[in-house]
C-alpha cells in the first residue's frame, strides 16, 4: 500500500537532478549583480595613458564613492596585432600597485571591461 509520505520518499530517492545554488556570498556573482556607479573607457590609449587614465579615476572614485562598483573597459583585445594589451595591464595594475584601491574585481560577461569594487 502505497501512502503520500513514502512515495514522496520515493521519487526523491529516484535520482532526480538537483541544480546547486550559487551561494550568495559568491564575489564574482555578487560584483556582476551590483548597479554600475560610474566607467572609464580605455579603448584607443597607450598603456602609459591607459595607466594614468586608471590610476586616476580610481583614485577619484575611492574618495568619493567607496564601497560602489565600477566598470573599466578594455575591450578584448581581438584588433591588437600582437594579442591583448589593456587587459593584462588592467589586471597587474589591480592586482599591484593599484590593489590599493580596489576591495575584488573580476572580468564582465564577455571579457572587454573589469568590474571593480572600490575600496
Amino acid at each position: 500500500m502505497w501512502r503520500g509520505r513514502i512515495a514522496g520518499a520515493s521519487l526523491a530517492s529516484m535520482g532526480k537532478r538537483r541544480i546547486p545554488l550559487k551561494g550568495s556570498t559568491d564575489p564574482i556573482d555578487s560584483l556582476l549583480a551590483k548597479p554600475i556607479e560610474a566607467e572609464t573607457d580605455l579603448h584607443g590609449l597607450d598603456a602609459r595613458s591607459a595607466e594614468m587614465k586608471l590610476e586616476s579615476f580610481l583614485q577619484r572614485m575611492a574618495h568619493m564613492k567607496p564601497g560602489t562598483v565600477v566598470r573599466i573597459i578594455t575591450g578584448r583585445g581581438n584588433r591588437s596585432e600582437s594579442g591583448p594589451v589593456l587587459k593584462p595591464l588592467v589586471w597587474d595594475l589591480l592586482d599591484g600597485r593599484l590593489a590599493r584601491h580596489v576591495e575584488r574585481y573580476t572580468m564582465e560577461t564577455g571579457g572587454g571591461a573589469y568590474l571593480i569594487k572600490v575600496r
